[in-house]
């Protein structure tokens, strides 16, 4: 038994449940801090970065929970892949 393909392929399934489960609790969060850094940023608070302001209003959080969703599906195919293959190895 391959104790590496066991370590990764459970931690892919630990992973990815919750990703498809609750993808929105994620995106809400996102969200939410998201108007709170905008909302300090406009009453004068410093950037912790160069163009952290602009960085934000680039790249807003995702709209929808689809790709959270899919990710999710991946990693969990790819955990249950890697623990197939670590229990019933290639002869």
């Amino acid at each position: 038994m391959d104790w590496l393909s066991v370590f990764f392929g459970a931690s892919g399934l630990i992973t990815g449940v919750p990703m498809v489960m609750f993808p929105a609790r994620k995106r809400r969060n996102a969200i939410k801090t998201r108007k709170a850094r905008l909302a300090e940023l406009q009453a004068g608070s410093r950037e912790r970065f160069f163009e952290e302001r602009r960085s934000i209003e680039a790249y807003p959080p995702p709209s929808s929970d689809r790709r959270m969703r899919l990710a999710g599906v991946a990693l969990m195919l790819g955990g249950l892949f890697l623990l197939v293959m670590a229990v019933h190895p290639k002869p």
